[in-house]
């Protein structure tokens, strides 16, 4: 936030930490948040009318709720109308593990969700979001709502390379992605045993 703007809310709390990783950033944050339910959002991206109000609806009978957005570049002009229509976004464990599509600019979810995904796995491999979403799934009900909420900005110096095949959103090679999704699929039998059998 630019020293320049000031905002008196009591409600809005600044925690600082010194992590140079984002995912331990986030989780931080995560560990933080006090309310019911937590939306996660992005220094670069732009809510769109009403999409705290349809979110809090739609949470009264879902722990999860992923929006649709519109793709836009850093000057926020349209690149795709749909995100959901571009990525294939929708639920499903082995879906979202392969090819994830719970992105957290988009989400939505009760506490209780934060509550089973924390502490969040430890390796590189699995993003905070997509961990949040696929812990929805097991524990809840996850809804994908295909309206637009949200400008999902796209620039150079994104973290995420948002293209639709998997085998360019990164430059890892397919060995490492493929590492990376077994490792990822390991975390999550785990938990589901865990869950299922405490």
């Amino acid at each position: 936030m630019p020293s320049n703007i000031s905002v008196k809310d009591a409600r809005i709390k600044i925690v600082h930490a010194n992590f140079r990783n984002f995912k331990k950033n986030f989780e931080n944050a995560l560990k933080n948040a006090q309310g019911d339910v937590v939306f996660l959002s992005d220094q670069d991206d732009v809510w769109l009318p009403n999409k705290y109000k349809k979110c809090l609806e739609i949470l009264q009978k879902y722990d999860l709720v992923v929006t649709d957005s519109i793709l836009a570049n850093e000057n926020l002009q349209e690149i795709k109308p749909s995100f959901f229509e571009f990525y294939s976004s929708g639920k499903g464990i082995l879906k979202n593990i392969y090819d994830n599509t719970y992105f957290g600019a988009c989400m939505a979810f009760r506490k209780k969700v934060l509550e089973y995904s924390l502490p969040l796995p430890k390796t590189i491999e699995v993003g905070h979001d997509v961990w949040l979403g696929l812990v929805a799934e097991i524990t809840g009900k996850v809804f994908f709502l295909k309206e637009p909420f949200l400008l999902y900005r796209r620039h150079e110096g994104a973290i995420t390379n948002v293209t639709p095949a998997f085998k360019n959103r990164s430059r890892r090679s397919l060995y490492a992605k493929v590492r990376g999704r077994f490792i990822m699929l390991k975390e999550v039998i785990v938990f589901y045993l865990k869950y299922k059998f405490k």
